[in-house]
């Protein structure tokens, strides 16, 4: 059990990481402009399956990206 709340900060850093490229390489990606807070935040709020509010994926990487962080939240990533 120890291990998977290890997982979890890598997790959030991996994909907060992937999404600020995505929003730096593709200004149209997201909904707004990420920073690295938003981009922790929308990491956040895709895990835990809050739903999203007014940060969205827009363009195809970027819900593709989302598609894979939350399969992975769903099978115990």
């Amino acid at each position: 059990m120890a291990g998977f709340g290890a997982a979890i900060p890598l997790f959030v850093l991996v994909f907060a990481s992937t999404y600020l490229s995505m929003a730096a390489a593709d200004l149209a990606a997201f909904s707004e402009p990420l920073s690295h807070t938003d981009a922790r935040y929308f990491t956040v709020t895709v895990f835990s399956t809050v739903g999203f509010g007014a940060l969205t994926p827009r363009s195809e990487g970027a819900r593709l990206g989302t598609t894979v962080q939350m399969i992975g939240g769903l099978v115990g990533l």
